[in-house]
């Protein structure tokens, strides 16, 4: 057969990976090079190409089922696409993630930051990318924003503790960007955050059941809805509705520093104080890991024991926090999760821009208190 014969354009061969568990589409290029150029291709990708559903990618792949011309078109059109060696160079010259922490002591400081930027780390290195890490203040014009992103030469932005509206907007202009642990109101990025509001009403549900009625939830001052304090306390007072406990304002413990950073020889979090000074003192504590795991320390040391006089669920990734009991309940969620939806999204090149919720759930732990 002559080198003529075998250029049969583009090929897509499909096949079901078990290393993978997921459909995976070999595109072949053999008008390229001689024998063929190949580009594994997962069927998730072809999806936010053409910007179809999953059926639709397979019966086109598989010749089996109606699927309506338009969407066949845009199918074949991201095989093809993705089967483009300029195109795969491109994303190799690229494969640089940036993200862009406004403070290093943000990072170190907050164990739910750290632990997702462990598993950012893993996730890059396995998929072949570079972490670019931003460390400075966000600029008081959004264009300078975008000039500090466009030195670190990277394909997509990831964001923690990054706020501004008008600067995200700006960013997600030019680049996909990823917000984690918020719900922003900027349409064009994606944002991945844990469920918060599960996490408050799995936590107090959790300590209803073992008979507590004066809960108290620990969290930080803001008040915006997409935020964590109100969603995680959004979750803790449906709880309470839900056991019949009336709720008490008292017993939400709002303060910015409550949620810290946190160092080993730092200062407790305000709540501290609150707890000491209510009367009568709450029988259970809600609130993020480091943040309780915090308080259990200035607790013990006042002579109150946990789980005994005051039980405790914490909540968060629970590699990240050093949790002062492994017998106490928690409320985990898969950092892992959050990180490949993460790169998930910087892959789709913003075509596919939504509010991503990872599931929580309850641990529970031997001592219930």
């Amino acid at each position: 057969m002559s080198d003529s014969d075998r250029n049969l354009g583009t090929v897509c061969l499909v096949f079901f990976s078990l290393q993978s568990q997921r459909l995976i589409a070999i595109v072949c290029d053999t008008t390229k090079h001689k024998g063929g150029v190949c580009l594994a291709t997962s069927i998730q990708e072809l999806m936010q190409y053409a910007g179809v559903g999953r059926a639709s990618v397979y019966r086109v792949l598989t010749g089996s089922g109606l699927v309506g011309e338009a969407a066949r078109s845009r199918v074949m059109k991201a095989v093809e696409e993705l089967g483009k060696p300029a195109l795969r160079r491109r994303i190799r010259a690229s494969a640089r993630v940036a993200i862009w922490v406004p403070g290093i002591g943000e990072l170190i400081g907050r164990a739910h930051h750290a632990s997702l930027f462990r598993a950012l780390e893993a996730e890059c290195r396995a998929c072949g990318l570079t972490i670019e890490v931003i460390n400075a203040a966000i600029p008081e014009h959004p264009a300078k924003a975008v000039e500090l992103v466009r030195r670190a030469k990277v394909c997509g932005v990831m964001v923690m503790s990054f706020y501004s509206e008008e600067h995200l907007a700006a960013l997600s202009a030019e680049w996909p960007v990823v917000l984690f642990f918020a719900c922003a109101q900027c349409k064009r990025l994606t944002t991945v955050a844990p469920d918060d509001f599960a996490a408050g009403f799995l936590a107090t549900r959790h300590l209803i059941e073992q008979g507590h009625a004066r809960i108290a939830a620990v969290i930080g001052s803001g008040r915006k809805p997409e935020g964590f304090s109100e969603r995680f306390a959004g979750g803790y007072a449906l709880a309470l509705a839900e056991g019949g406990i009336p709720f008490r304002p008292a017993l939400v413990l709002r303060d910015s520093a409550n949620l810290g950073p946190f160092t080993d020889d730092g200062p407790l979090p305000p709540a501290f104080e609150e707890i000491m000074r209510l009367k009568p003192r709450p029988t259970a504590l809600v609130g993020r890991g480091e943040t309780i795991a915090v308080l259990v320390r200035g607790l013990n040391n006042a002579g109150i024991s946990v789980p005994g006089q005051i039980a405790v669920v914490g909540y968060g990734s629970r590699g990240g926090v050093p949790w002062p009991a492994p017998d106490l309940s928690w409320v985990d969620y898969p950092v892992r999760d959050m990180a490949e939806a993460g790169l998930d999204a910087i892959a789709a090149r913003g075509t596919a821009c939504r509010s991503v919720t990872i599931p929580v759930r309850l641990v529970p732990g031997k001592c219930q208190g």
